[in-house]
């Protein structure tokens, strides 16, 4: 016998005093006051006569009075008709003594008409003597909408969670069980379907390189040392290849502080790592050009070897090959030398005998065609040599090599050999981009072998040194202590655009050669060298040629002995074409910021285009479905059409009313329909009705617009600042200040947080700097300043300059 049936026998006596002694009519009336005085409503029935019912049970069905619901006498009254069925079933089954729940969800008629839900807790008792049902429930209609609000709530996260490629998971941390949603189960070898597994399932898919990282992070936020748990890794998918994904996730705890359960999103970023990774290789491989083409400009000629070695080294490993070499033109142009190779650890340096030390043209006459016509070879396995080049398809099949790329190296035209890499180990392909930038390592080389070539010939004879000089492709030139030019080569008159030595030995001073700011450092380094203090061997100046026009140049100067007498031996290097390299390069790292800013702004316009999209498409097509329903409705029977029209109703308004919050989270219309100083206002409003953080606004409302583009990066770079408040400030208040002052616009975010070092940040020595490090890189190029001052609070002032004119608004 059930605690709430003995209740109810209790009850029964209470009701009928008739049947119990004196002593227990205390208790019964006692247990009577309690149940009349309960929160549940309780009915007692008989053949669906209603034998009793509490204040509760009147009150929860709309009745007033106790006596106005026994007054209906039959409970199934009290039954919407659909449910009858199921009732007399249950009650059957009772009466029968068969097994049924005990605890069971049904709906009720309200006094009113409406139905409600309610939780029923139904037992068998004795009532004066024959069997009777005791019905004790509770109202859950609140609880019922939630749930069907949830439900939906649910469909519609779904829905956005599978358009943005994100999925749910949910790890039951004391039963190690964990739910992953079926989106994410689409990248795994299991159906597309949401599933609950152990834990296992997906740390046993962790790139081994990232399962500590994960795991550390993971346990940091389990401590409570880190607010979210937050994670970047690749899974093994499907195919065997992995994938990377961002997690992140928020612990439910105890109130001991003590984690019990933890979930959140996961979001495949596979596709940002590829173009992260591709940015910064090629960023750093454009630095490392720079490093190996600034160690040449200045490197002594006896270690040019050492250094090209090196550099095969640095871009080897770079690209994850396994050789690197160097291949010289002989003097007589029939074959290549093998002059320079690096290998990586464990890779013999097979190539390196007196069998492949030289490469003749007849041996491999496609190599030396490519050669010839200065044209790459790219080869990313073996079987992309073409016909032709059989015997260089033996040739790499014999020393094992899988892919390879080469370029070739000249000099004014003339090809002095190549420069290549290659895998031994695996096939990989190379990239355009790559083929480029392995032409100018090609060309530093080129310039730092012939500088060594030049040198080396100073050293010997006179009769040596003018048989080469002369030919040599490096400007070499005497001049006496006081600078008049003793002796020149052809490379040097031409590189100064002289037709003839004899021509240029004609001028008074060799100084007439350099741009006049240059010309005392010149004169100092050899007044130096007389006295033996130590100078730059050597040092870049600017050259002026015969008609007018500069150049810049490396030059080395000694000092030696010119027929018995004191003369400067001037060795120089035209770099122009080198310093116009490294102004593509300075140009190219402008050009990639550039296009991130513009990535930017094509990111915000497609978020306008869609939203758009809704506001002239679904919000319009809603608005007309609610007027056409209107319309509809007066054909119908408000009595039995009335509340499903009006269900459909709601739904319309909470699908318009949807839509448009969809529309002013992709892009605000507010900013290009009224420009800047209006949107902060809206976007201030709007971070205080979200967040509940104070925020006032200042704004110029006399200005004229700026350029659309600007307004968009500013009105960005607001919403990134304030989303910075709500992140890490832990702000009670903010302030933002928008000004125009002559022909400056200032804009200024003030909160009263923690504050932070702001040095750390801006130097990138401190965490979580990234946000305003972008921040700083989209407003250098309006040409614009960041300036943070941090302490109590922080303070963010955003200079930028105003447009020339004012912008057109579409």
């Amino acid at each position: 016998m059930s605690e709430f049936t003995a209740h109810a026998r209790k009850l029964e006596n209470a009701v009928s005093p008739e049947t119990v002694d004196s002593t227990s009519t205390s208790e019964a009336s006692s247990f009577r006051s309690l149940v009349e005085a309960s929160l549940q409503g309780i009915i007692v029935h008989r053949d669906w006569q209603i034998l009793f019912a509490n204040r509760a049970a009147a009150s929860t069905l709309g009745y007033s009075t106790v006596a106005e619901l026994l007054a209906v006498t039959d409970i199934l009254h009290l039954i919407p008709l659909d449910e009858h069925t199921r009732v007399k079933r249950y009650r059957d089954a009772r009466l029968r003594g068969e097994p049924a729940p005990e605890r069971y969800q049904i709906r009720l008629l309200h006094k009113n008409g409406r139905t409600i839900w309610v939780e029923l807790l139904a037992s068998v008792l004795e009532w004066q003597g024959e069997p009777a049902f005791q019905a004790a429930f509770v109202d859950i209609s609140d609880n019922i909408r939630a749930q069907q609000m949830l439900r939906e709530s649910e469909e519609r996260y779904s829905l956005a969670m599978d358009g943005a490629d994100e999925g749910m998971w949910d790890w039951n941390i004391e039963t190690g069980s964990l739910f992953i949603s079926a989106n994410v189960w689409r990248y795994l070898d299991r159906p597309a379907l949401d599933e609950t597994v152990s834990t296992e399932v997906w740390l046993e898919r962790v790139h081994p390189d990232d399962g500590d990282h994960m795991h550390a992070s993971l346990i940091s936020h389990l401590r409570g040392e880190d607010e979210y748990f937050q994670s970047e890794h690749r899974l093994r998918v499907s195919d065997g290849s992995y994938r990377w994904f961002h997690v992140h996730g928020l612990a439910l705890r105890r109130d001991d502080g003590r984690a019990y359960r933890l979930a959140g999103s996961v979001h495949d970023i596979t596709l940002r790592k590829k173009h992260e990774q591709e940015l910064s290789e090629r960023l750093h491989f454009e630095a490392l050009l720079t490093r190996v083409s600034a160690e040449f400009i200045a490197l002594p000629p006896a270690e040019i070897d050492a250094a090209i070695e090196r550099s095969l080294a640095t871009i080897g490993k770079f690209l994850e090959v396994d050789r690197g070499w160097f291949l010289q033109t002989d003097k007589d142009r029939r074959g290549l030398e093998y002059t320079h190779e690096w290998c990586a650890e464990g890779i013999p340096r097979e190539r390196h005998n007196e069998t492949t030390d030289y490469y003749p043209a007849a041996r491999f006459p496609w190599y030396w065609r490519q050669l010839l016509n200065g044209t790459p070879v790219v080869i990313s396995s073996p079987n992309d040599f073409p016909l032709e080049a059989q015997a260089e398809r033996r040739f790499e099949n014999e020393h094992g090599v899988q892919s390879l790329v080469s370029v070739s190296m000249d000099v004014g035209g003339t090809t002095i050999g190549r420069l290549g890499f290659e895998c031994i180990k695996r096939q990989r392909s190379w990239s355009e981009t790559v083929v480029n930038q392995l032409k100018l390592l090609g060309q530093v080389i080129t310039n730092a072998v012939v500088r060594k070539y030049t040198d080396t010939a100073l050293r010997e004879s006179e009769e040596r040194f003018r048989n080469l000089v002369e030919g040599s492709l490096q400007g070499i030139g005497i001049v006496d202590t006081g600078f008049a030019p003793l002796f020149v080569n052809n490379a040097y008159a031409a590189m100064f655009g002289y037709t003839s030595t004899e021509e240029l030995r004609l001028l008074d001073s060799h100084m007439d050669l350099f741009a006049s700011e240059d010309r005392d450092r010149v004169l100092a380094y050899g007044e130096a060298r007389l006295r033996g203090d130590p100078v730059p061997m050597t040092y870049e100046l600017d050259g002026v040629r015969k008609d007018r026009s500069e150049m810049h140049m490396v030059n080395t100067m000694r000092l030696i002995a010119w027929k018995g007498r004191p003369a400067f031996q001037i060795t120089a290097t035209d770099i122009t074409e080198h310093k116009r390299t490294e102004a593509r390069l300075h140009d190219y790292q402008q050009q990639l910021r550039r296009l991130a800013s513009e990535i930017s702004l094509a990111e915000e316009k497609e978020r306008r285009r869609i939203a758009s999209e809704l506001h002239d498409g679904a919000i319009q097509n809603l608005a007309l479905a609610k007027i056409k329903l209107g319309e509809f409705e007066k054909g119908l029977e408000p009595k039995r059409h009335g509340a499903t029209l009006d269900e459909i109703r709601e739904l319309l308004d909470l699908s318009i009313h949807d839509a448009r919050s969809l529309i002013f989270e992709l892009s605000p219309p507010v900013l290009y329909e009224l420009g800047l100083e209006a949107a902060i206002e809206w976007l201030g409003e709007q971070f205080q009705a979200r967040y509940g953080i104070t925020c006032r606004v200042e704004t110029d409302q006399d200005g004229a617009p700026l350029i659309v583009d600007i307004e968009v990066i500013l009105f960005q770079v607001l919403r990134e600042l304030l989303v910075n408040v709500v992140k890490h400030a832990n702000a009670t208040r903010v302030d933002i200040v928008h000004r125009r002052l002559g022909d400056r616009l200032f804009l200024q975010v003030r909160d009263d947080g923690d504050g932070f070092d702001a040095a750390a940040v801006v130097t990138g020595s401190g965490g979580g700097g990234f946000g305003l490090f972008n921040i700083r890189e989209r407003l250098q190029l309006l040409g614009a300043t960041l300036e943070i001052e941090s302490g109590t609070g922080t303070n963010v002032t955003v200079t930028a300059p105003l447009a020339a004119e004012p912008a057109e608004r579409p």
